[in-house]
Parts: structure tokens; C-alpha cells; sequence
């Protein structure tokens, strides 16, 4: 019976010992342990950890405050509600954001190992988040890894930027459609890039003077196609960007400047 009790304080022993060093190294959160002298419980140990990130800018000195903006980060699996951020209803249904310091650097607690998103929003009027570099790689791009075989995040790098692509351009109309009735589709000419969800593949209203502009998309190579009013999910699907990229031409956008492609579209709407 003696042999049995010292077995069970042992027990409680280690396992309060093991709560104290993941919660001291960050590695995760301990639950309620039995009080003493009371049977061992087993209680799972939820497994978290920290990111770290700092904001820089690439663009004119001082113009972002940084204490005025939100940094967002949500699960893969919740990308349908990343829409909610536009509309200003995302603290109801996403984790809650954190602001960054006047210095720019920010905290993400808890984050469970899974794939993440993240977006800064609240941006001055022309700025835009042009890159999150993590371990070399732009998680704008794909995503967050939080794995349960690390102890620690590597540190997450936002470059803000004002230095813009622009394309903009005119569409001509051929037959009696006005141009209105029109959109101009960029997406991504490597196909590796037709991902949902997508900061590469914009549409774009034509004006009734049939003029187009399109703004802040990350430079590099795309392809141009009119097309009737689609939806942004609809685009973020490869069949339909393929079924678009047959009739697309191709431009090459620069951070920094000024593209302009002249555009025409047919008797009937794609």
C-alpha cells in the first residue's frame, strides 16, 4: 500500500514538473493537476507557440504609424472568412488582432500547430504589405507552419510598401456592348500562382470612356484578359483562369511604376 502511495506522489511529482518547463519555455500550457495524495488524472497538454515579427517599410520614412494598424492571423481552414476583414465584422468570427508597438515589433500567442494566414490591415491609403518573410520564405505566398516538432517560430519579417505596380489602359468595343458591361481580369502567368486564396489575381471595373486601372498587385509577370463581371472566388478557380488565359496577352509589372496595355474586346462577352 506504501509502495503504491509513494508510486501516485511520484507521479503527480513529474507531471507538475513537466507542466513547469513547457510553461516556462513556451512550448505549451499545463491543465489543472489533482491535489495531492489524489489519484493521477491524465489531462492533455495543449501544445502553443509564440510568433514574432517585426514591421519594416520600403517607401517614404515615417509615413505608416504602426500603432494604428491590426495584424491578422487565422487558420487555412478559415479562409472563407477572410472576406469578413473588408467589411469590418472579422473580431465577431476570427481570433482578435494585435497592434504592433510604435517600433513595429508585434506578438502572436497561442497559435497550435497547424497552417496559418496572416494580413496587416488598417493600411494607409497606397500602402500595401508587400512581403512576410519567415526562414527565406514569403508566407503571403502560402502560409504559416506551426509544427509540433519545434520549440520555437522563426522571426517573421513584414515589409510595407508604397511603391505600387500600376496597369491601366483602354478598352476598345467592338460591336454595341458598352464598355461598362466589361471587366479586365490580371491573374498570374506561371500557373503555380492560381491559388485561392490570392493577392496575385485582381479584376478590374472599365469605365464608360473605356478606360482600366488596376493597383497594387506584387510585380512580376501576368497575363490581361477582358471578360463579363465574375466574382473573385470564381477567378481563384484554375479552370476559369484557364478558360481566360487563352485570349489573355502578357505584361511584366514593376514595384514602382507605370504599365499601360490597350485592350479589345469582341461582339459577344467571353
Amino acid at each position: 500500500m506504501r509502495r503504491l502511495e509513494r508510486a501516485m506522489r511520484c507521479g503527480v511529482l513529474c507531471v507538475t514538473v513537466l507542466a513547469v518547463i513547457l510553461a516556462a519555455s513556451g512550448q505549451g500550457r499545463g491543465s489543472v493537476l489533482p491535489a495531492a495524495g489524489s489519484p493521477p488524472v491524465e489531462r492533455e497538454l495543449r501544445y502553443s507557440l509564440t510568433l514574432r515579427g517585426r514591421l519594416v517599410v520600403d517607401g517614404t520614412p515615417g509615413a505608416v504609424d504602426f500603432t494604428r494598424l491590426y495584424i491578422y492571423v487565422w487558420r487555412v481552414e478559415d479562409d472563407r472568412l477572410r472576406e469578413l476583414i473588408d467589411v469590418g465584422r472579422a473580431r465577431d468570427t476570427l481570433p482578435p488582432p494585435v497592434r504592433p508597438t510604435a517600433e513595429g515589433s508585434f506578438e502572436i500567442p497561442d497559435l497550435a500547430p497547424g497552417a496559418y494566414r496572416i494580413r496587416v490591415n488598417a493600411l494607409p491609403r497606397g500602402w500595401v504589405a508587400r512581403s512576410a518573410m519567415m526562414a527565406a520564405k514569403d508566407v503571403l505566398e502560402t502560409a504559416i507552419e506551426v509544427r509540433s516538432d519545434v520549440t520555437a517560430l522563426p522571426e517573421l519579417v513584414v515589409t510595407l510598401s508604397n511603391r505600387l505596380t500600376s496597369l491601366s489602359g483602354t478598352l476598345t468595343v467592338e460591336g454595341e456592348a458598352p464598355a461598362t458591361s466589361y471587366v479586365v481580369v490580371v491573374f498570374p502567368a506561371d500557373r503555380a500562382l492560381w491559388q485561392a486564396p490570392s493577392r496575385r489575381i485582381k479584376s478590374a471595373g472599365v469605365g464608360a470612356d473605356g478606360r482600366y486601372n488596376v493597383r497594387g498587385l506584387p510585380a512580376g509577370a501576368y497575363l490581361v484578359a477582358v471578360s463579363a463581371p465574375v466574382k473573385q472566388s470564381e477567378l481563384e478557380t484554375p479552370s476559369v483562369l484557364e478558360t481566360l488565359a487563352k485570349t489573355a496577352v502578357k505584361v511584366t509589372l514593376v514595384d514602382g511604376e507605370e504599365t499601360t496595355r490597350d485592350l479589345r474586346a469582341g461582339r459577344q462577352l467571353p
